[in-house]
């Protein structure tokens, strides 16, 4: 097994000074010289100005958006999640260096709790080097070379890949690792080997099927995918468990493969099974993944949206690869990736429609001509509303339904502009104005929240408030959020009620009408504030844009503050750590007392010109938080009708959830 390695400061010093880091971070972001450092887009948020400084004169990174940044060592556990013994482990195998062997207290061992990486990985390179002697064997790979060669699958495929396949017997790895008096211990935590169950020993995990090993994006080696040969063996498809390196939630086939061609085409290619991937890829698609024998998830959509700009679903042409489609358009259609959807024609596979004459044309025809995410889910209403034999409260029916779809998909947060081809596309095919279409796009529910949403409210149709409403939460959203992210501590510090809830308790129990405060709110309450550090926020956002973009705002929000004169015309000057705090709860509450006067108005539901002009005077009194910089004594604890004086003439900005604090 894998040789463990202590923490030794000279060996971080000898990686660190081996490392060459506009190399390292070259290898993901495309750097320029700028005078002594290089500058690029930011991998830990949506960058479009670059904001990422390289300084190889220092060996550190910085981003001056996010506030991602470090050495060598934070680049590698951000940007691959890992932890810093595998960093160190990975800069070093890069760098040639051999770290220095020892195990010291308190570190695992094969015989603990846990799985180190490097055992995990170890352990599976040796069983898919078994795996691969097996399918070269004359008469135990007999079957599954037939089934390879019948599917058309190449030897220089099988290489690529390491396709290999298990014998037909209940502990042929197990035998073979015995008898060279390896450690099973390993092969068992991994899951290739199991106990057996009437007697003492293990067995073989897989047995009698095709072996289609899957490697992270490092190209090591962390599960096992198995196909049966015998097709009366269930079940049809067998992975590895899941663990700390594998999950299939998270894990795309043939991604060690693709990352670096969907890099460079901008583009990424996402079809059912493994043959399939080997088949695009044999055709000359290298930028072709696929998911692991289940439906496609958010995390998934995140792995390829740090990759691409552009995702094509392919699928194929039955009932299952349509409904299949279904679900993928509602994890894609809110992310910051164009998507395009493929139906195959005539119930085929890629591989099946590859393998025949013209077909590797057909394929680029069909993924050059698909219809995106937008026009796959307008033309799927069109359908309904011309198949729709019923009157026109049936139609109104299926109209309501449908937008009701989109808000739940994440309509309201998506990009503006994305959001206005959408509503362009409705418009066009309803009938209607752009505004009234968007006005009936309702929130999506938030059953878990003790907030209620538009539509959960007695006579929820739109209201001319709205807008001023949802500007003066958003305000007070970003508000909270700038404070805590400069003083995490005030989470769990008090707020000078009556109970003893902190501020953490009290942010619980509340839901931001902005969906990428919302995200940012539920990782903030989540995280004890002394792990809170910049590059644990920034790695929130690596593969979500929309939110990297939002964290960048606040921050803005920040400086904008720590320079702006206040209000009252004090001299400024550096106050105690004490003083400092206080100062920082008093402004969180601030805002968590006008955020809640909202959301009761709210709750209320359309009322009298003097409740609008409620909402129109917190709208006032959030302004005059921000500026006044936090302090009760100078916010004092002006009462609605004060700032109602203060309101006059006030107009509301147009409603937009993605609306950003001001700077």
């Amino acid at each position: 097994m894998a040789q463990s390695f202590g923490l030794h400061n000279h060996d971080r010093e000898r990686v660190l000074e081996a490392t060459d880091l506009v190399a390292l971070i070259g290898e993901h972001v495309a750097l320029k010289p700028a005078g002594r450092e290089f500058k690029g887009l930011c991998p830990f948020h949506d960058d479009s100005n670059p904001s990422l400084h390289v300084a190889p004169h220092k060996n550190i990174y910085k981003c001056f958006a996010c506030g991602a940044g470090g050495t060598a060592f934070d680049f590698v556990m951000n940007y691959h999640s890992m932890d810093f013994r595998e960093a160190l482990q990975y800069l070093a195998d890069r760098a040639g260096i051999t770290l220095t062997p020892t195990r010291p207290h308190g570190t695992e061992t094969d015989d603990g709790p846990h799985l180190s990486t490097a055992d995990l990985i170890s352990a599976h390179q040796t069983a898919v080097g078994f795996y691969q002697t097996i399918l070269r064997h004359d008469t135990h790979g007999a079957e599954a070379r037939a089934i390879l060669e019948a599917r058309g699958i190449t030897q220089a495929m099988i290489e690529r890949f390491r396709i290999g396949a298990a014998p037909d017997r209940w502990d042929g790895l197990a035998q073979t690792l015995q008898k060279k008096k390896l450690n099973l211990t390993p092969f068992v935590k991994s899951g290739l080997l199991t106990p057996h169950r009437e007697s003492d020993g293990y067995v073989d995990r897989f047995r009698n099927r095709l072996i289609f090993p899957i490697y992270d994006v490092l190209d090591r080696p962390v599960a096992i995918g198995a196909r049966r040969i015998d097709p009366d063996d269930e079940p049809k498809y067998l992975n590895s468990p899941e663990h700390a390196r594998f999950q299939k939630s998270k894990t795309l086939y043939g991604l060690n493969h693709a990352a670096r061609d969907i890099q460079k085409r901008g583009s990424a290619v996402l079809v059912e099974g493994y043959t399939d991937v080997i088949a695009c890829h044999q055709a000359g698609l290298s930028h072709v993944v696929a998911a692991l024998g289940t439906a496609l998830t958010i995390d998934h959509a995140r792995v390829l949206q740090r990759l691409c700009n552009e995702v094509i679903l392919v699928f194929d042409g039955d009932t299952a690869g349509t409904k299949a489609a279904d679900r993928a358009v509602e994890i894609f259609f809110a992310a910051s990736v164009d998507v395009r959807i493929v139906i195959l024609p005539d119930d085929q596979d890629p591989a099946d429609l590859l393998d025949r004459e013209g077909g590797l044309a057909e394929f680029d025809h069909l993924t050059r001509t698909a219809p995106d995410a937008i026009d796959y889910l307008l033309q799927t209403l069109t359908h309904s509303l011309t198949a729709d034999a019923g009157g026109l409260s049936q139609r109104q029916q299926t109209i309501e339904q449908f937008l009701q779809r989109l808000g739940e998909l994440g309509y309201h947060g998506m990009p503006h502009l994305r959001r206005d081809l959408v509503l362009n596309h409705l418009s066009t095919l309803l009938r209607m104005p752009a505004a009234s279409v968007h006005r009936l796009i309702p929130w999506p529910r938030k059953s878990h929240r003790a907030t209620p949403t538009r539509q959960d409210t007695p006579n929820a149709a739109p209201r001319k408030r709205d807008r001023l409403e949802d500007h003066a939460r958003i305000q007070a959203e970003a508000g909270i959020l700038a404070s805590i992210l400069d003083d995490p501590v005030v989470l769990d510090m008090k707020p000078g009620t009556d109970d003893d809830s902190t501020v953490r308790d009290r942010l619980r129990s509340l839901a931001f009408v902005h969906h990428e405060y919302q995200y940012l709110l539920d990782k903030l309450v989540d995280t004890p504030p002394a792990d809170l550090t910049q590059a644990r926020i920034a790695s929130w956002t690596v593969s979500r844009p929309e939110a990297g973009r939002a964290l960048a705002d606040l921050h803005a929000l920040n400086r904008a503050a720590a320079t702006m004169p206040e209000l009252d015309d004090e001299p400024t000057s550096l106050v105690a750590d004490d003083q400092r705090l206080k100062d920082a709860l008093d402004r969180v509450t601030a805002y968590l007392d006008a955020l809640t006067q909202l959301i009761d108005l709210h709750r209320a539901g359309p009322g009298t010109a003097s409740a609008d002009d409620d909402v129109a005077a917190a709208n006032v009194n959030i302004e005059r938080i921000r500026r006044a910089g936090g302090t009760r004594r100078k916010l004092g604890r002006s009462g609605s009708s004060s700032a109602r004086t203060m309101s006059a003439g006030t107009s509301g900005p147009e409603h937009d959830q993605q609306h950003h604090p001001p700077k």
